[in-house]
């Protein structure tokens, strides 16, 4: 038989043991519990990235896609500016003098500058995506000269002087250099 010694020491063992059980359980539950808020709070943390990664994801959709229309844009505008300054270069190669141009020919150089001249007033409507500001800005100022260039050159065409038709020339020679910076700095940002 056990004495009364031996039951209490006993009963006190089995409460410790009990008192440790508990304390057990309740570490187990905190564990659980505090796994269930990290997962939780993975789980927060794995739908915030997702959300910032879908975020991002539109906003470079959108950036690509502004730069896109803008580049789109302003190539079209180009394009056409391009062509007319070309029509005069070759007028003015072939037949140097405006006195040895036929109407169709004179018509043809006075549209064509003006349409160079409106090409400033059509890229500057345009918004750059940020990264194509700068070139944008370089751009501009190589249209404005043209833009400043044409109503010389016109005036220079119809009174025949020379003077005027050299004063267009020195701000087309501006105006060039002016856009082939704006070529190389658009060429290294659209890389």
């Amino acid at each position: 038989m056990t004495t009364k010694k031996e039951n209490t020491i006993i009963f006190i063992i089995s409460v410790l043991i009990i008192i440790l059980m508990i304390f057990f359980v309740k570490s187990l539950s905190l564990i659980n519990q505090n796994n269930y808020v990290s997962q939780e709070q993975n789980n927060n943390n794995q739908k915030t990235a997702e959300t910032e990664t879908k975020k991002k994801n539109v906003e470079n959709e959108n950036t690509n896609k502004q730069k896109t229309e803008y580049l789109n844009e302003s190539q079209a505008i180009m394009n056409d500016f391009t062509k007319s300054l070309d029509y005069l270069s070759q007028l003015l190669i072939n037949k140097s003098l405006p006195i040895y141009w036929n109407e169709t020919e004179l018509t043809m150089a006075a549209l064509s500058s003006v349409y160079i001249e409106q090409s400033y007033d059509k890229i500057i409507k345009l918004t750059p995506p940020k990264e194509l500001v700068e070139m944008h800005n370089l751009l501009l100022s190589a249209l404005k000269k043209y833009k400043q260039a044409m109503p010389l050159f016109r005036q220079g065409v119809d009174n025949l002087d020379a003077q005027k038709i050299n004063q267009s020339t020195t701000l087309m020679i501006e105006g060039a250099s002016l856009m082939e910076e704006a070529t190389v700095k658009g060429y290294k940002l659209i890389k």
